[in-house]
């Protein structure tokens, strides 16, 4: 059976994500939450008592420490959609969107490189790295990055830092670039 950790499985996002997991697959789910703003426990109250989801609540501006290492336990999977995704609210508090996007994003990265070298990581990015694009025409991935506001800027440092990792460390690393997702559940202020 497979495991899998989960960041901002509270968010808007992470808790779809969640739900399909439970839904689709045979998998424990170990979710690192942060419960803010965008973390919503209320998201998580049908799922509270099944027995192949552990809750962990972490800020993962900290370092994972050996204690959170234990109860995490052995990992195959790791989905990094845990993120500060306002952008509006990265206008006005930019550094909050830098430490939670790229300081979260390479803690993560650490833990995978010190503790789970053999785990894949999929770290959800956005399409606004690539900044507005011209009329008729479809970023590729490897066109380059031109972030316009703090939040697309922390979200293009998050994906390099992932990129560094892959590239140094020889991780099995993947990013993606979602366009914007909207359904039930969604945050109010978006």
């Amino acid at each position: 059976m497979k495991r899998v950790l989960l960041t901002g499985a509270a968010g808007f996002v992470g808790s779809h994500v969640l739900k399909h997991l439970i839904d689709n697959t045979d998998w424990k789910i170990v979710c690192l939450i942060r419960l803010n703003h965008a973390g919503d426990a209320n998201r998580l109250a049908d799922i509270q008592n099944n027995p192949r989801v552990t809750f962990v609540y972490h800020d993962l501006k900290y370092t994972i420490h050996e204690d959170l290492r234990e109860r995490i336990g052995q990992i195959d999977y790791i989905l990094h959609l845990a993120a500060n995704s306002h952008v509006d609210r990265s206008i006005t508090q930019p550094k909050e969107f830098f430490e939670d996007n790229v300081m979260g994003a390479v803690t993560i990265l650490e833990y995978m490189r010190l503790h789970m070298p053999n785990a894949r990581m999929i770290n959800f990015s956005t399409d606004e790295v690539y900044g507005a694009a011209p009329e008729g025409y479809k970023y590729k991935e490897t066109d380059p990055f031109s972030p316009s506001n703090p939040y697309s800027a922390s979200k293009a440092c998050q994906s390099m830092a992932a990129i560094s990792y892959f590239k140094t460390y020889d991780l099995d690393i993947i990013n993606t670039y979602t366009m914007n997702i909207f359904g039930p559940d969604q945050n109010k202020e978006k």
